[in-house]
């Protein structure tokens, strides 16, 4: 009973603090000193298991039906054609065991359809509920022919991986430049600079119920396939469950047997790291169908927008995954099949660096 009370005041406060007339970056800095606290409760007081300041919720809830899925072998196909997705024809290469022509073919297939299509579409809905409101009618790509065809192609060669890992870097060096400007010549360059990322926050610059439930299919879609995958490999799942960071949810989890895992072979390895990035991408297709759909029912807001949101996340959350970041499948997936894990380890460095300077005109 107390931990429902102490849960229910720190939602009052949490609520509390969103309502202050203060700036955002405030906001936040409260919120998570309040949610660190809340967790730090929590795990001494009630024992509740947590890794790196966030609560985790175990439970082998949910299992059962992941042992009804992992009898379906297109799974297997729709991994296979999800690593199509992410490296490309570098996916042939890279995984030429499990890749054929069928899943290769497919995977191209695809990956127009979200390049084209699914992708510019994303990014606009995302900028929009950013900036407050939704877009009023369908959305289409305003790229130029030249670049379409420019960016198709790499996407064929490189996959997903190699876009995201380019655009990373390309800004990067942006972000570099308008750095050495401003240290030693005095332009206030990196000021005028946009940041090139940003923090998802429910409450902070998302929408908050709506920016929670879409998180909520993002990573059920996300921890689901993972489960999958690793039951149909023969990996023993040891719970499941969701990640709270305090009271807010903000991910979900399978605990696979990490030892069986590692004692896999690379197809069964490659299979479960990459299903979580590939099913993200597969939902966001009936979800922006879905999306547009919601145009013409005249949905109220409040589920256009959560859907709106489903489809945005479940496309860059599943690109994003693929980078080469400790933290992210990527890291795992080129870890499992590069032999030399010195230029493993020399790219995710690397990727590190990208990936801090484009958050770095946020601090300026």
């Amino acid at each position: 009973m107390l931990v429902y009370l102490i849960a229910l005041l720190a939602l009052i406060i949490f609520l509390g603090i969103l309502s202050l007339d203060i700036p955002g970056l405030w906001k936040f800095g409260l919120v998570v000193l309040e949610m660190v606290a809340v967790g730090k409760i929590f795990e001494k007081k009630f024992g509740f298991s947590t890794e790196m300041g966030f609560v985790l919720l175990k439970s082998r809830k949910g299992l059962k039906a992941v042992e009804q899925l992992a009898g379906y072998s297109v799974f297997k196909r729709l991994a296979d054609v999800g690593t199509v997705l992410a490296y490309g024809l570098m996916g042939k290469v890279l995984t030429p065991q499990h890749i054929d022509w069928k899943n290769l073919l497919a995977g191209l297939a695809l990956l127009a359809l979200l390049s084209l299509i699914v992708a510019p579409s994303s990014f606009y809905v995302l900028v929009s509920v950013l900036k407050g409101d939704l877009p009023q009618q369908s959305v289409s790509g305003t790229a130029s022919q030249l670049l379409q065809w420019v960016g198709l192609a790499l996407l064929f060669a490189g996959g997903l991986f190699s876009f995201v890992l380019l655009s990373l870097a390309f800004y990067a060096f942006v972000v570099l430049s308008a750095t050495v400007e401003t240290l030693f010549f005095g332009a206030p360059t990196l000021q005028q600079t946009a940041p090139g990322g940003q923090l998802l926050l429910p409450g902070i610059n998302l929408p908050l119920i709506e920016g929670v439930l879409a998180l909520a299919i993002v990573l059920i879609v996300h921890e689901g396939a993972h489960a999958v995958l690793a039951r149909m490999g023969k990996i023993k799942l040891k719970s499941a469950g969701i990640v709270l960071f305090g009271i807010i949810p903000v991910g979900a989890f399978v605990e696979p047997d990490e030892e069986e895992l590692k004692r896999k072979n690379r197809k069964v390895k490659t299979r479960v790291l990459v299903a979580g990035s590939a099913f993200n991408l597969y939902a966001s297709i009936p979800l922006f169908l879905l999306f547009l759909t919601s145009f013409y029912l005249s949905l109220p807001l409040f589920i256009t927008r959560t859907i709106a949101l489903a489809f945005a996340l479940n496309f860059i959350v599943g690109t994003i995954n693929l980078l080469p970041i400790p933290l992210f499948d990527g890291y795992h997936i080129i870890d499992a099949n590069i032999e030399n894990k010195l230029m493993v380890k020399v790219v995710s460095y690397i990727t590190l660096i990208f990936f801090a300077l484009n958050f770095l005109p946020h601090f300026v």
